[in-house]
């Protein structure tokens, strides 16, 4: 039983062996005389050329985006930030100074926990 088993595998593939020579045949009459070596050689050419080319395309728009990004970078900050004030410029002076350690305090603005404090009811100061 062993033996058929491989009898019939050998038959099988003594007939893809066969088949595929004469797909190799037919190839090499096809391309002498100049059609397309299968039927579908031609859809599969054009579809991997579109895909070369897309694939060209995708990688020239990364080096533009990547390119474009690197200078947005270089050039300047993107904030949404209120600029702080850190430096003056005098009344005559072209130079500005500098605070130093003595910045002027800017607060942020009031969050919605503020809502849960009552607001200060100084007294009157009587003299």
């Amino acid at each position: 039983s062993e033996l058929s088993m491989y009898q019939a595998s050998a038959l099988k593939l003594k007939h893809d062996r066969d088949e595929l020579a004469r797909r190799v045949d037919e190839a090499r009459e096809n391309m002498a005389e100049g059609r397309p070596v299968t039927p579908n050689a031609e859809r599969e050419f054009w579809r991997s050329f579109e895909i070369e080319q897309q694939r060209a395309s995708d990688l020239q728009m990364a080096k533009l985006r990547e390119k474009e990004t690197a200078l947005l970078a270089s050039n300047a900050t993107r904030t949404t930030a209120e600029p702080r004030v850190t430096a003056y410029i005098p009344e005559g002076e072209l130079v500005p100074k500098a605070y130093g350690h003595k910045a002027p305090f800017m607060p942020s603005v009031p969050g919605a926990a503020m809502r849960h404090f009552r607001n200060p009811n100084p007294k009157p100061i009587e003299i």
